[in-house]
């Protein structure tokens, strides 16, 4: 049976969060066997608009996995750096201007960047020192407010 792409996206998100998968032939395998008409060519492409990628398991082989989990995993521990690293946190004007421990400037600022803060319009680091763009005043803060209960 032809299904369209976000049908086929959805199978295959499904079958990997319940199963270990480790080649695109056992995924082309399993969906044939739900009936639906795939190719490994389909397959391949769909793997990587869906930008999944491998990781270990706990029996050590490999499987496919959403990277929406691993962007949770790592912006958890992104957090924990942040948490560590920010020594403060103030608004100038539009402006947010973080100051971290020397050298944690950049790992901050990529925990900043993945969280997906509407109010962050970008982020710039230097050694110690983060300097975060917002389009106002009472944006930043707001964000000043998010970061620092991010530091607790």
């Amino acid at each position: 049976m032809k299904v369209n792409k976000n049908e086929r996206h959805n199978h295959i998100l499904s079958i990997i969060s319940k199963n270990d998968i480790s080649t695109q032939e056992e995924l082309v395998e399993i969906l044939r066997n739900l009936d639906l008409d795939v190719t490994q060519a389909t397959i391949s492409r769909d793997i990587k608009e869906l930008g999944l990628t491998k990781v270990s398991n706990d029996k050590n082989m490999q499987k496919y996995v959403a990277n929406n989990k691993i962007k949770e995993k790592t912006t958890s521990k992104l957090i924990n750096v942040f948490a560590q690293a920010v020594i403060s946190c103030e608004n100038a004007g539009s402006f947010v201007i973080i100051k971290t421990l020397p050298g944690m400037a950049g790992a901050s600022a990529s925990t900043i960047d993945s969280l997906d803060l509407p109010e962050v319009v970008g982020t710039l680091a230097g050694d110690d020192t983060i300097f975060v763009a917002t389009k106002s005043s009472i944006l930043a803060n707001h964000l000043v407010e998010r970061l620092k209960s991010l530091m607790m």
